[in-house]
């Protein structure tokens, strides 16, 4: 595993639980998951994505995941 695969997946981590303390605590940790605001982020990305890529090249993208791990 690359040295920035690791750095890039601790900061989104320490990130969101920042994001999550200083927005309430953990008490309002429920009001993160929304399942409307899940499927417009996913779906969003997914989409700006597909636009911006050749479908070969995205294809790719998504079979070159397991390389990180």
């Amino acid at each position: 595993m690359d040295i920035a695969s690791i750095v890039g997946m601790l900061l989104g981590v320490v990130m969101f639980v920042f994001g999550v303390l200083s927005n309430g605590g953990v008490a309002s940790l429920h009001s993160m998951w929304d399942t409307a605001s899940f499927i417009i982020t996913i779906g969003g990305s997914i989409a700006g994505t597909l636009a911006s890529f050749k479908l070969a090249d995205f294809i790719n993208g998504i079979k070159s995941i397991k390389l990180i791990f």
